[in-house]
Formats: C-alpha cells, sequence, structure tokens
C-alpha cells in the first residue's frame, strides 16, 4: 500500500510542478533532487528485500540548495542506514507535494505526507503558542535561538500539539529574515511609510510590518518574482537562502541586514503515521532527524556568508543598518507581542515571557 502511495505522490509531484507555472530550471532542479534523493536512500537500502522497505516521504517548500533540503537528505540517509535500509525516504523540494499549510492539514489526518519542514507560523493553525515563533526582534544570535527552542518553550509548543494529528520532533533553521526593496533605500521605519511589503500571510507578520508602517501585502510565495518584477510591491523579507534560490536579486535593488525575525522550521511527522510505527522504528526517526537538524543549523551559519556575497555579486547594494537604526525598527514593533495574548491564552503567553527572558 505504501508503494503504491510512493508512485501516486510521484505523479503528484510532477502535475503540481507543471501547475505552479515556474520555470524549466526550479521544475528539473526539483524532479533531480527528489530523484537524487530517491537513489541515495534506495542504495542505503539495499541490504532489506523489496517487500521489506518502508516507503516514507518528506515535504518542504525550498529549493535544492537550501540548508534545509540539504538537512533533509540527510535525515533520508541517516534513516536508512539506521534502519539497515527498511525506511526509505524521498524528499520533494519545491512545494512538489503542495503549500506548507496544504501540507500540514494533509499531515494532520493522514500519512500520505509523513514529514514536512515548514515555517513556523504554520503551526498557529493548531496552537496558540505558536504564535510566538514569529514575534520579531526576539533573538539576536543563534545562542539564544537554540536556548529558546531546543529548551522548555519548544518542548511546550510539541506537548501542546497534542490531539491535533502533528507530532513536532525537533526544530530546524530556516535562517533570519532579512527586508529587500526595489527603487527606495531604507533606514528607519519612516522611510517604510506607505511602501507595500510582501509578507507571509501570518497575522504576527501583518501585525509587525503594519506597525512598523509599511503598507503590509500578503501574497502567495510563488507569485511573489512576478509581483516584485511588475511593481504590485516595493519589497519583501526573507532570509538570504531564500532570495537567493528564488532569483528575488533579479527584481530588487536592495538587500539588509535587519534580521528582523528568526524562520523556525519544525520537523513534523503525521500523528496517524507516527503512531504506526514500532518504538525502534521512532527511534531511529528521532535519532535520525536529530542528526539532520544538526547538520542543516551548521550548514546554515556556515553558508550565510556565502549567499549574502553572491546576492551583492548579482547586483544588489547591501544597506548594513547601524545598531542605533535596528533599535528603531525594534522600538515600533515592542507592542506587538501583548497583541496575541488572548489567542495564546495566559499560560501560553506566560510561558513564552518566562522563556524568552531566561535566554538574554
Amino acid at each position: 500500500m505504501k508503494k503504491l502511495l510512493s508512485v501516486v505522490l510521484a505523479g503528484a509531484m510532477a502535475m503540481s510542478l507543471a501547475a505552479c507555472g515556474g520555470s524549466s530550471t526550479a521544475t528539473t532542479t526539483a524532479a533531480a533532487a527528489a530523484a537524487e534523493t530517491t537513489a541515495a536512500a534506495a542504495a542505503a537500502a539495499a541490504p532489506a528485500a523489496s517487500g521489506d522497505v518502508i516507503e516514507l516521504n518528506l515535504a518542504h517548500t525550498l529549493d535544492a540548495e537550501h540548508p534545509v533540503h540539504l538537512g533533509s537528505v540527510y535525515f533520508a540517509d541517516k534513516l536508512a542506514e539506521l534502519s539497515g535500509g527498511t525506511m526509505h525516504v524521498t524528499v520533494y523540494p519545491n512545494s512538489g507535494l503542495g503549500d506548507e499549510d496544504e501540507v500540514a492539514e494533509i499531515q494532520s489526518y493522514s500519512d500520505s505526507i509523513t514529514f514536512s519542514l515548514p515555517s513556523g507560523c504554520v503551526l498557529q493553525n493548531y496552537t496558540g503558542a505558536a504564535y510566538a515563533f514569529d514575534f520579531y526582534f526576539q533573538f539576536d544570535n543563534y545562542d539564544q535561538v537554540w536556548k529558546f527552542y531546543d529548551g522548555e518553550y519548544g518542548d511546550y509548543v510539541k506537548k501542546d500539539l497534542e490531539g491535533t494529528g502533528l507530532v513536532v520532533l525537533n526544530y530546524w533553521d530556516n535562517g533570519f529574515r532579512n527586508l529587500t526593496t526595489s527603487n527606495k533605500e531604507v533606514r528607519t521605519p519612516a522611510d517604510l511609510q506607505g511602501m507595500k511589503i510582501r509578507v507571509m500571510n501570518a497575522e504576527t507578520h501583518l501585525a509587525a510590518w503594519n506597525a512598523l508602517g509599511a503598507a503590509a501585502t500578503p501574497i502567495a510565495y510563488a507569485e511573489v518574482y512576478s509581483a516584485l518584477q511588475q511593481g504590485v510591491v516595493d519589497g519583501e523579507e526573507n532570509p538570504y537562502f531564500n532570495i537567493y534560490g528564488s532569483r528575488f536579486q533579479e527584481v530588487q535593488k536592495y538587500v539588509y541586514n535587519d534580521r528582523h525575525v528568526h524562520d523556525v522550521s519544525p520537523f513534523i511527522v503525521s500523528q496517524k503515521a507516527w503512531d504506526s510505527f514500532t518504538d525502534e522504528q521512532k527511534g531511529w526517526i528521532e535519532e535520525a532527524s536529530w542528526e539532520g537538524a544538526k547538520y542543516m543549523r551548521e550548514k546554515a551559519v556556515e553558508l550565510e556568508d556565502e549567499v549574502l556575497k553572491k546576492l551583492q555579486d548579482a547586483g544588489m547594494t547591501y544597506v548594513e543598518l547601524t545598531p542605533e537604526e535596528i533599535e528603531q525598527f525594534k522600538a515600533a514593533v515592542a507592542d506587538v507581542p501583548a497583541q496575541f495574548k488572548d489567542r495564546m491564552g495566559d499560560e501560553a503567553f506566560a510561558k513564552y515571557e518566562e522563556c524568552i527572558a531566561a535566554v538574554h
């Protein structure tokens, strides 16, 4: 049954990529990356008889050069190794199985998608505690990030997801998000007045950019390039990896170092799939996903400066904001977390305040 499902999903991926209307390069990359991952895991799975191999899959929306994808391939290979070739993961990048919200929804009631690595804001649909993932300027560095997510608050979110159909094993890194703009250099919130900035369709992001004075404009990720190209919006915000992987450097002039929010990527398992695994298999998955998390976190830090240089080499102007300028942005969004206290609930908000204070 699971082998048949793998074939069906492979077909779905091909149709999804065709329907996205993306470039032929992106389609080829996605297909090649999936094939490469399949081949690698299949090779590792060789000791097991074909009838004994459990076919699994992992979906994410990023390109094949992104650290999340590199970590996903690492996870697939590690799980094949730990399981003696009895667990085979095919990785689908570039939204090959749907966008982040669609994938999480499918996982919440079905095991047709086993694993996913979305942006943390996706979990806001399942637990109010996840609103805290996207409060701006709450982390100064990666030490603070991982103390928060690998510590008490990350565990609190995992527990709060019980009964939603989703299981979070650990947290991966999608990077710090940074602003890009088309024709106007921004150094203070006053410079953002009236500018249309594309943001994710998440209430926390909309509230933050509106507080900064911009006209926050949610647009589906697949449509961002054309929106920037046609001047529908004046800028967008993403981690450097995403900016480069989506070729926004072709339609944006300025890139910044504001690092306004860290974009965590929870490693999600379908509860239905999780419940079907033996304790031994769960142990393999937990170990492999944690090894993948550590691997990709290192890669993300290692490659961030390299990707920023590629953006500059492609013609973007790097605007390095001073600490004093960044403080103005921090002050403008300082009251945003309190706007979400009711949605988080008193307990979750108190836990957030306790845990964020502890990492500083």
